[in-house]
Order: C-alpha cells, then sequence, then structure tokens
C-alpha cells in the first residue's frame, strides 16, 4: 500500500466535524501575506472576493502526531492544487498581485497546515497534473474542490470538508430552469471540465438520452474565458461548473435576483441554475 502522503485528498463531498478553530504559476510558499506565527491569513488580494483576515490557529499535537514521520521531518505540507491554467475564482486562483495563489481551497489548506504545525507550500497544477503530483509523491495532499467518488476512493484516502454543489450557468436571456431532470438536457449543448465529476455526471446523462435516440453534445474548452466567450456567442447552451464557481461569477457579472422556482442568480449576462 502506498505512503499516506501520497494518498491523502481533501474532499467536498461532505462537511465533517473537524475544527480548525474557526496564489503565478508553479509553486509558492503558501504565506500570502507575511503573519506572525500561529497566524494564517486569509482572503489576501482577493479581487473583492473576500475581505483579508488574520486568524489565530493553534498547533495541535494530537492531530500533529497522525501525520507520517517524513512529512514532520520537512517541515512542511505541500499542498497540490488543480487550478491551472486560468484558476476558478473563488475555490482557487491567482491574486491581484499577479503571484499570490488566494480562494478558499488554499486559504483552508494553510489553516489545515497550521494545526499541524506545518509550513504550507503551494504547488499550483492543471487539473490532471494534480493527481500526478499526489500519485508520485511530489505533493502531500490534493486539495481542489475534489470529489470523493466511489472510483477515486479505491485509490485515495478522503478527509470531506463540505458539500458539493454543481450548477448549470446560461444566459441572461435563456429561460431554461434546470429542475434535476436529466431529459431537460436534450438537445443541449454544455461545456464541461476534462475528468471532473461533473463531467461523469453529464456522460452519464448523455449515455441516458442516446438510449432514448435524443442527443446532449458536450464541449471542452482550456480557460473560463473560452467557455464564457463560446456561452455568450451562443455556441454553447450552458456551462456545467461547481456551484461556488458559477455563484460567484453570476454575482459577479450583475446584480442578482433569485427566481422563487430556480432559485437562480441573474446578472446582465448569465444565470445560474443550481443542481
Amino acid at each position: 500500500m502506498p505512503r499516506l502522503r501520497s494518498r491523502l485528498l481533501l474532499s467536498v463531498a461532505a462537511v465533517t466535524s473537524l475544527s480548525l478553530g474557526l496564489t503565478a504559476c508553479g509553486s509558492d510558499d503558501g504565506s500570502g501575506t507575511a503573519a506572525a506565527k500561529g497566524t494564517v491569513v486569509v482572503g489576501t488580494v482577493s479581487n473583492g472576493a473576500a475581505k483579508e483576515t488574520s486568524i489565530k490557529v493553534s498547533e495541535v499535537a494530537s492531530i500533529r502526531a497522525e501525520l507520517p514521520k517524513d512529512v514532520l521531518d520537512s517541515g512542511q505540507l505541500v499542498v497540490g492544487l488543480g487550478f491551472l491554467p486560468a484558476g476558478s475564482a473563488p475555490l482557487g486562483y491567482i491574486g491581484s498581485d499577479q503571484k499570490t495563489i488566494t480562494g478558499s481551497e488554499p486559504d483552508l489548506s494553510r489553516l489545515i497546515a497550521a494545526v499541524f504545525g506545518l509550513q504550507p507550500v503551494l504547488d499550483n497544477a492543471t487539473w490532471d497534473n494534480l493527481f500526478v503530483g499526489i500519485d508520485s509523491g511530489k505533493t502531500d495532499v490534493g486539495f481542489s474542490n475534489i470529489t470523493d467518488t466511489e472510483e477515486r476512493k479505491q485509490k485515495y484516502d478522503f478527509a470531506s470538508y463540505r458539500e458539493d454543489n454543481l450548477g448549470f450557468e446560461v444566459r441572461k436571456d435563456d429561460t431554461w430552469n434546470f429542475t434535476g431532470d436529466y431529459e431537460q438536457l436534450a438537445g443541449k449543448t454544455v461545456a464541461v471540465g476534462s475528468g471532473t465529476n461533473q463531467e461523469k455526471i453529464l456522460l452519464e446523462w448523455q449515455s441516458k438520452l442516446k438510449a432514448e435516440g435524443k442527443t446532449l453534445a458536450i464541449k471542452y474548452y482550456q480557460t473560463s474565458n473560452s467557455i464564457y466567450l463560446a456561452l455568450d456567442s451562443g455556441k454553447i447552451d450552458a456551462t456545467f461548473e461547481p456551484n461556488p464557481e458559477v455563484a460567484y461569477h453570476v454575482t459577479k457579472t450583475g446584480a442578482p435576483r433569485r427566481p422563487p422556482a430556480a432559485r437562480a442568480r441573474t446578472p446582465e449576462r448569465a444565470r445560474a441554475c443550481r443542481v
């Protein structure tokens, strides 16, 4: 069995009872804004996505003692992120200083490193290379909106910390709302990230529709900018992404409103349909 450090993923499938007392490409030392020992600064250079806040975090000896000796001896927690090439606000992206990895995922990893009494080192990669880093032992833990699917649990150990919600985003002038019935996707063209849990779900729905003689076209793009250009131009009908990313983008692009039936947010250019 591989060492623990090459198998642990922090996932988004559920909320855990773990209490913590509550960034350019490549890697950084994870520190963001300089802080005194025992203090973690979150929300750094987040370009308005969060308020910069200093949080006192105490090392917890009983939790630290559970770590592999080689991790403790290194003095570092090497965190694998999968937000290249363009980032995924507010989950993980390059801050307004053009170098610091910021967002909810890297900030939470900084808090966890502090509980361990370790210095966080953030290694930002593409989604696929995130798992390469974990498998090779380059990183100690993956922390990047990773859903703990049954397939992934055959290979990795998980520590879940929040509920996994996904959402569709459509143009504001599109009256389509998703109610949970995959039949509504018949004839649609939807963008999704390769290798993601939302892709797996879409492919399952596509297969069901095909068996009924119906179509669902799935498109792949390298960056979020490319997705939104395709959405604006009508090349795709929707994009299927983690709900925090969808909700953030919709809120940033205009004043939101909530249609009672869909509980959706409607800005100037897009609407979110929560799954």
